[in-house]
């Protein structure tokens, strides 16, 4: 168990999900908060995000609904606006794409576009499937999710 204080909350994490305080980590710190905050001129007393608003944020992440990079630009957005992370993917129309047809057309356009990768990755160089993931991701400005 990880415990730590924040917002004036106890929050007590059970070792098998330290990676998500990794994720709270990477998003408050490397991914621009911080930046934020000096940019902006003000104290962490007046920081936007919650703790409920990144714990919600972290669900989402955890549950695979949205990529990480998705959550980067929709962390930076709380941040500035001081919205939820639900009310950030609602006003920027970043809901993922749930329906299996459109990222299968998705991917189809890719893989067409793509016929060396494709053969290089039927004999065998499996690394290419991050390659072709990365595609999509780009086409799909983050939305897709490993997941579908």
């Amino acid at each position: 168990m990880v415990a730590f204080d924040w917002d004036g909350k106890r929050f007590e994490i059970p070792i098998n999900q330290i990676h998500l305080e990794k994720d709270a980590g990477k998003l408050i710190h490397r991914d621009g908060s911080f930046a934020h905050l000096n940019q902006a001129i003000i104290g962490i007393l007046d920081f936007n995000v919650t703790s409920t608003k990144l714990a919600g944020l972290l669900e989402r992440i955890e549950s695979g609904e949205i990529s990480r990079l998705l959550a980067k630009e929709i962390f930076s957005e709380m941040a500035s606006s001081g919205k939820s992370s639900d009310e950030v993917i609602v006003s920027q129309s970043l809901e993922p794409i749930s329906e299996t047809s459109e990222l299968e057309s998705i991917i189809d356009s890719i893989l067409g576009q793509e016929n060396d990768k494709v053969n290089q990755y039927k004999y065998g160089k499996i690394k290419l499937f991050d390659y072709f993931m990365g595609l999509v991701m780009k086409k799909t400005g983050g939305r897709a999710t490993r997941k579908k």
